[in-house]
């Protein structure tokens, strides 16, 4: 879950957002397959095929 902060973690094993107007999306690229969820874990890989396109790209 986000949590509000002065300022972003530092180091290799953070990884971390900025929270804008929209939506959050969680995409999950693996071998063959990949996903995009909102939080509450609906599908919404058809409403962002454009994301899911390019996830396809990265390397596994």
């Amino acid at each position: 879950m986000a949590m509000l902060v002065d300022q972003p973690p530092k180091g290799p094993q953070w990884a971390f957002e900025v929270k804008r107007y929209g939506y959050r999306l969680a995409v999950h690229a693996d071998p063959g397959r990949v996903r995009v969820n909102t939080r509450v874990d609906y599908d919404w890989f058809i409403r962002f095929a454009a994301i899911a396109a390019e996830a396809r790209q990265l390397e596994h």
